[in-house]
């Protein structure tokens, strides 16, 4: 039983039409999510995770958080040991592993793309957050809270943020994905989000040896969705 899956930004027309002309139907939607401070604090009771009976830890919850979703894998977790934990009373309440990244953007669609490329690289300030020419940031996934903790998270993400000197992150999440859901609830992205909200990714995939009911099931729950693919 396999899943073939391709990943097409949703202005690329033409790539949607090969793949479509392939075999591949849409799946689902992944939102991209941006996360920024100017002046991100850190956050000493951030803690590293390093050891194989830490890692069985994090991989279990893991797996009961995302065990109803599509796509799901954690290949590229614990890359450079780059997964990170808050914890209280010993239990973990937040975590997740972060890949260092820069792009070099050559063009954003539409005015507000236009404004975003020519005029954001000349406001000081602001302009650490975005920069086209060498866009640095963070990239998140294996994202973990505990129910109740939803806050905590952004604790994290602004801690690594100022661990790795640096003032914006993305992550990405599919559209009907409880996780996404609570995070945009329970905190302000930033203004790295408003640059990269409408830069979502239709999901097409393919199915092999799979019956109708089980390629139903597979499209009716949420994406995960690995940073790593994306960057």
């Amino acid at each position: 039983k396999t899943i073939y899956f391709a990943c097409i930004e949703r202005a690329n027309k033409s790539s949607y039409k090969v793949v479509e002309s392939a075999g591949y139907k849409p799946l689902g939607k992944v939102n991209t999510l941006g996360f920024s401070r100017f002046f991100p604090k850190t956050n000493k009771s951030i803690k590293q995770i390093t050891t194989k009976e830490q890692k069985v830890e994090v991989l279990n919850l893991l797996e009961q958080t995302y065990e109803n979703h599509t796509l799901t894998q954690f290949d590229s977790l614990f890359i450079k040991n780059n997964y990170f934990v808050i914890r209280e009373k010993g239990q973990i309440i937040a975590g997740c592993q972060y890949h260092r990244s820069h792009w070099i953007i050559k063009n954003m669609k539409g005015f507000m793309g236009k404004i975003i490329m020519n005029i954001v690289p000349l406001i000081p300030v602001i302009n650490k957050l975005f920069n086209p020419k060498r866009f640095e940031f963070l990239a998140f996934e294996g994202i973990y809270f505990k129910s109740g903790y939803e806050h905590k998270i952004y604790s994290l993400f602004e801690g690594l943020l100022a661990r790795e000197k640096l003032k914006s992150s993305m992550f990405w999440m599919g559209k009907n994905c409880p996780i996404r859901k609570k995070i945009m609830t329970n905190g302000k992205l930033g203004m790295i989000h408003s640059f990269i909200k409408n830069s979502d990714v239709e999901v097409m995939a393919s199915f092999k040896n799979m019956n109708e009911i089980e390629i139903l099931n597979v499209k009716s729950n949420p994406i995960f969705a690995s940073a790593f693919d994306y960057i």
